[in-house]
């Protein structure tokens, strides 16, 4: 973990040594990468156009179980799978940083979850 050090300043790397590694995760992301905090129009602009494409296709259910089996992984997933394949989702018009950060704040998983559940029952 050494080599992650030289990347951070003396002061963050007391910080990483002092409360741990897992803790200081997502301040790490930050500096590494372009994730910012989404405003709340923005996290709803992304969770509707999710919740709509999964109500046009009729995924209501699996969707739902899904969803509901990843919600206590949900920080962490976002962290490790959609970071990494995130600048590729940019070349492809799909903001994938905007992704990353929405689920790596807790309860937007739990809003998603909504969404589709009263789409479902109105259509």
């Amino acid at each position: 973990m050494d080599w992650l050090y030289k990347f951070f300043d003396k002061k963050k790397r007391k910080t990483i040594k002092k409360d741990g590694f897992l803790s200081n995760i997502k301040d790490l992301m930050k500096d590494i990468g372009p994730l910012k905090d989404l405003s709340a129009k923005r996290e709803e602009e992304i969770l509707n156009n999710i919740a709509k494409k999964v109500l046009n296709f009729g995924m209501e259910t699996p969707a739902v179980f899904f969803l509901k089996i990843y919600d206590p992984l949900a920080v962490m997933t976002s962290q490790l799978f959609l970071l990494p394949i995130a600048p590729f989702l940019e070349f492809v018009g799909v903001p994938g940083y905007d992704y990353t950060s929405l689920f790596m704040k807790q309860g937007n998983l739990e809003r998603l979850l909504n969404k589709i559940e009263e789409g479902a029952k109105k259509g």
